[in-house]
């Protein structure tokens, strides 16, 4: 069988009888008519889990009470229906019985500034028979709550909600089921109605009692006035004791007040009894206790039952009471109290076969002898409530930069219901520090080593959040401080014109060798390789050559010997060398003349690209010309090479350019002479180029020719500027002929 919803309602039951022991704390709410309240629970019970339970809650109190006056005492019916899937579930386990008690809260909220009270009564649910299969479950309860009393006009209400069940099903032999006693910790629907009852308070406000004795702890002697039938007014001493916790934290409940008294009315009290012919006496005593703790009061009115007891035959008449009132719960830190103050007492005597004394039932309203005697039953004191919520969990753990025996971490902050007041860190599985910030740096380690940490909140009351995310960090290694071995057995290897290649037997390390420098004078060259090549020198030099190596911590070794090593001489391209004597003439335009020319010219010819450079050699001459065309002019004439002849000897033919300086050390006209300076020369050298017809043979020599322009003269006397013109310009034509002669 699936137990479904029905079977929870045993519940029910029970919230009746809850409901009838004393209100359950409330919302707030209420649409419901007055004292009649319908509501629902979620309540988990063993098999079907959660179930919801319904119930049904009446009470008949007035609309209106005066201030000061206490409500008649709460007499409230709860029925609970729980259907036949409940008996069902029952009978499956065996029960026929079922029996428990049930622990519900009930709030009073009174007009003005007298606050709220909130207690939890535990009451009995007796023991019912379970129906038959295929009958519903029906539950009745009934029982009743201490009289309010309200101080201040306005509108006060008592509301029901929060309910714990404690509940037993039986066998037929009285033996529990298989069930055994479970507890539900039932859950009020959210936004239901709470209101069972509102009163409209009238009148004038009334000033509550000031208790006296604060501090004090039961027990609790009080004497009282009481007026009695027959014997008139007389005193009664009535000691009171309860067993009830110095310190109750805040939102805790306290037992439930257990009471005890011994009332000691005297030995009138026993003569007047014997003369009506009493023999026993029995009633209840309803005394107003007051609740007073921060924030709020409020005065019940507690009945005790006094059982059927004999009356002694003479002496002291010493009657015997007790009773139960509900546990009482303070919302506020501070000290409350419970005291006791005005004692109605309704007694009735007996006779031996039991009928009623001519007295009948007698009520005596007693007042305290002395106003001031201690009233204060029992002293609380109300501390914060225990706190029992962990942090949350540490996040984003992160380390730092570490070294070999340490490692710093950083998280964020952990929150907590009320704070964290520090921070355990692991490193595995032991405890590494404790600290009350979000940093923490763990040392001790081993280096080289990872290492796992956690962290863990904790809040003052020693709660524990979970550890958070677990971080695996290495240590550094130690520091490197050992250089390397030196290299041995430097040599060279390979030499150019320009490089030098080296090698070298490795070096060893503690750890190990990233490289090598390679160095010669003040320059170097890295390698990670035992060999390296070093360019960029000069032909035929001698270079020294030194290898040191070094490690990743920067430790380097001692620097070989030097080894010196002499680059190749300069092969340069392959050449070959010529010489010729030179023939020819050149004629000067503007002269209108003919020169002749002889000398020489040595070239060196580059057979790879064909270009040759040469010195160019022409000896002294002299020339006849026409100035303006008739005028004889006669000059000497020198050629000063101003810069080496170069060109090319490319598919047979031959181009050079030569760059000379023409002097004119002395010129006569019409056989005067007009210039001997030995500065009468071309401001610039000519350049003459000359150019092969196709063919040319190195060999053999042959003819080139050429046009050219004659630079302007200068340093050559007042006539500079006419001799520089009859004789400078474009136009000249050149042809020589080589012919071979050995180099000079």
């Amino acid at each position: 069988m699936r137990h479904s919803r029905p079977l929870t309602r045993l519940g029910a039951a029970v919230v009746t009888t809850a409901v009838v022991a004393g209100l359950a704390i409330g919302a707030g709410t209420g649409s419901a008519a007055q004292g009649d309240l319908t509501q629902t629970y979620t309540c988990p019970f063993p098999l079907i889990g959660d179930q919801n339970v319904t119930v049904d809650i009446e009470t008949t109190q007035p609309g209106t009470v005066a201030a000061g006056e206490f409500t008649p005492k709460l007499d409230i019916t709860a029925v609970s229906d729980a259907g036949p899937t409940a008996t069902q579930g029952l009978r499956l386990v065996g029960a026929e019985t079922i029996r428990g008690t049930a622990r519900a809260t009930s709030k009073v909220t009174a007009p003005g500034d007298q606050g709220t009270l909130t207690v939890q009564v535990a009451a009995d649910v007796p023991n019912q028979p379970i129906p038959a299969v295929g009958n519903a479950l029906v539950l009745n309860a009934s029982g009743s709550a201490p009289g309010l009393r309200f101080d201040q006009p306005g509108t006060a209400t008592v509301e029901v909600t929060d309910l714990v069940l404690e509940m037993t099903p039986l066998r037929a032999d009285g033996t529990p089921t298989e069930l055994g006693t479970f507890v539900a910790d039932c859950t009020p629907t959210p936004n239901q109605d709470t209101v069972l009852q509102t009163y409209t308070v009238t009148g004038t406000a009334v000033t509550p009692e000031v208790p006296a004795g604060t501090g004090s702890t039961p027990p609790l002697r009080q004497v009282y006035n009481c007026p009695f039938p027959l014997i008139g007014n007389q005193n009664v001493t009535v000691d009171i004791d309860t067993d009830l916790p110095a310190e109750i934290g805040v939102g805790a409940f306290t037992p439930q007040i257990a009471i005890t008294a011994v009332s000691n009315a005297g030995p009138t009290a026993t003569q007047g009894l014997r003369l009506v012919g009493a023999e026993t006496i029995q009633g209840t005593a309803v005394a107003t206790s007051l609740v007073r703790s921060p924030g709020n009061h409020q005065a019940v009115a507690v009945p005790t039952a006094v059982p059927n007891q004999p009356i002694p035959v003479s002496g002291d008449l010493v009657i015997n009471a007790a009773g139960t009132a509900p546990a009482l719960r303070f919302d506020q830190p501070g000290t409350a109290t419970l005291s006791v103050h005005d004692l109605v007492l309704t007694m009735t005597p007996k006779r031996a076969d039991g009928s009623d004394t001519g007295l009948g039932t007698f009520v005596a309203d007693c007042t305290p002898v002395d106003p001031a005697q201690r009233t204060v039953l029992h002293t609380f004191t109300v501390v914060p409530a225990a706190d029992t919520e962990a942090p949350a969990a540490p996040s984003g753990l992160t380390a730092g930069e570490t070294t070999p025996t340490s490692v710093p971490l950083s998280w964020t902050a952990a929150t907590d219901n009320i704070g964290v007041t520090a921070y355990d860190v692991y490193n595995g599985g032991t405890l590494a520090t404790t600290v009350e910030g979000t940093t923490a740096t763990v040392g001790g380690l081993v280096p080289d080593t990872e290492h796992t940490f956690t962290v863990v909140a904790k809040d003052a009351a020693g709660n524990t959040s979970d550890a958070s995310a677990a971080l695996k960090v290495r240590t550094a290694p130690l520091p490197d401080t050992e250089a390397p071995t030196t290299p041995t057995n430097l040599r060279s290897t390979a030499q150019t014109e320009n490089s030098v290649t080296l090698a070298w037997d490795a070096s060893t390390d503690n750890v190990a060798v990233t490289g090598y420098e390679v160095r010669n004078g003040a320059s170097s060259v890295p390698t990670t390789e035992t060999t390296a090549t070093v360019n960029g020198l000069a032909p035929d030099t001698e270079y020294t050559f030194t290898v040191e190596a070094k490690d990743a911590a920067g430790n380097t070794s001692a620097t070989t010997a030097g080894l010196k090593v002499r680059t190749k001489a300069s092969q340069g391209p392959p050449t070959v060398e010529y010489g010729y004597g030179l023939a020819g003439s050149t004629k000067i335009k503007a002269a209108n003349g003919t020169v002749a020319l002889a000398g020489g010219i040595d070239a060196t010819l580059n057979l790879a690209t064909g270009a040759f450079d040469a010195d160019l050699t022409i000896d002294p001459t002299s020339g006849r010309f026409r100035a303006f065309g008739f005028v004889p002019v006669q000059a000497k004439i020198q050629f000063v090479q101003a810069a080496k002849s170069t060109g090319t000897l490319a598919g047979g033919v031959l181009k050079s350019t030569s760059s000379v300086t023409v002097k004119l050390p002395h010129i006569t006209v019409l056989g005067i002479p007009i210039s001997t300076s030995q500065d009468c020369r071309t401001k610039t050298p000519a350049s003459i180029p000359l150019e092969s017809k196709p063919g040319f043979d190195p060999l053999a020599g042959g003819t080139l020719v050429g046009t050219y322009t004659l630079p302007a003269l200068t340093g050559c006397g007042p006539l500079t500027g006419l001799i520089s013109g009859v004789t400078s310009g474009p136009g000249n034509t050149i042809e020589v002929k080589l012919s071979p002669r050995p180099r000079r």
